[in-house]
Order: structure tokens, then sequence, then C-alpha cells
């Protein structure tokens, strides 16, 4: 089992929601190589790696304690149709590989 695993079974982190992104999908089906191979749903990857290998991955959580309800997830990965996709952009990147992974959490009454 992989540390990442590990911790997503924690039994004290929230992991019910998985943030996603439009743009993860698009950039996937793009880029094709390693991504063509890959197991995971493409709307889960937080990083744009080599296209060779290893290709688009979930790399960055946001691991929330059971203690809270999560309300929105996502990935800040716009499509190339969003104007926001500058920011994001395609290699050689405007800012980095990895994309933004938010929550929004609220408290649990007791």
């Amino acid at each position: 089992m992989s540390a990442a695993t590990q911790l997503l079974d924690s039994r004290w982190v929230n992991a019910s929601a998985t943030p996603t992104s439009a743009g993860a999908v698009e950039a996937a089906a793009l880029q094709g190589g390693a991504n063509a191979t890959h197991r995971g749903d493409p709307a889960q990857d937080t990083a744009d790696f080599a296209d060779t290998a290893p290709g688009n991955l979930r790399a960055d959580y946001v691991l929330p304690s059971r203690t809270l309800a999560v309300a929105g997830a996502g990935v800040f990965w716009p499509p190339s149709s969003d104007p926001l996709s500058q920011l994001t952009g395609t290699y050689p990147f405007p800012s980095s590989d990895h994309r933004l992974v938010w929550l929004d959490v609220r408290t649990l009454r007791r």
C-alpha cells in the first residue's frame, strides 16, 4: 500500500471528496504519451509532468480532518477555453507544473 493510500485511509482524514478539474482531463487527452496508459481518473491529476514519463499525476493533496465537513473541492486547472488558463498555461509553464488544490470546509457541530 502506498504512503498516499495510507494517508487517505487514515481514520483521522476525511477523504470523502476528491478534488478534480476539467483542465486536467483536457491536458491528459491532448498530451497523450504516458497519460494514455494511466489507470486513474485524469480529472484528479494535480501536476503536469513530462508526457513521456511519468505523465500527469495526482501529486498534491489537501487532507482535512474527519472533524471537518467538505463543502467543496477542486483543482485550479482551467480548460484552455477559460481565460484563466493563461495562469497555468502549457509548457514552459508561466507558474508551476503543480496546480493549486483547494477545499471548502465547515466544522461539524457536536
